[in-house]
């Protein structure tokens, strides 16, 4: 009788141990885990119009700055079938290739997850253009479709401006 008390009072010390544990760590989400997936909210006959390959013309801040790429910047948006539907991105920053998830594409909302990048060392222009690029890509609220022009509108006026590629 003995031993089944002390291996009760193990059992339940044990199990509250690993309950206050639990409560102190906050989970990640992974989109990857069908459990806690986030659902990509994707208007297909938008995406039809979007899916392609686009060509950087400029970035144009607020402040009436127009910034011109110092080299290539593309992004192609494409979509991929295995055990599940994905909607990605991926394209060259001056130096790196990058890629992501599109979150979101509804009427004119706009939203990437998981972006990531190659990491080369380039020039110090390229790679602050390219940081630049990157945080407003990643920022990137709205967009527009119209003429071959692919523009992604970020708050206080800031826009990425690309053209179709052919």
């Amino acid at each position: 009788m003995k031993n089944f008390v002390l291996l009760l009072s193990i059992v339940t010390f044990l199990m509250f141990s690993s309950c206050s544990e639990e409560n102190e760590i906050e989970p990640d989400v992974d989109v990857n885990n069908s459990d806690d997936a986030v659902t990509a909210i994707i208007n297909t006959e938008q995406f039809e119009m979007l899916s392609g390959d686009w060509v950087l013309n400029t970035i144009n801040l607020s402040s009436g700055t127009e910034l011109t790429p110092p080299s290539l910047v593309s992004i192609s948006f494409s979509k991929e079938e295995s055990d599940t539907v994905t909607y990605e991105l991926n394209g060259v920053s001056t130096c790196n290739l990058y890629g992501g998830e599109l979150l979101s594409l509804n009427n004119d909302k706009i939203s990437f997850e998981e972006l990531y990048s190659t990491d080369q060392l380039c020039e110090e222009e390229l790679n602050n253009f390219e940081a630049t690029y990157f945080e407003l890509l990643y920022r990137s609220e709205r967009y527009t479709i119209n003429n071959d022009q692919l523009i992604l509108f970020i708050e206080d006026g800031v826009s990425i401006n690309f053209e179709r590629s052919n």
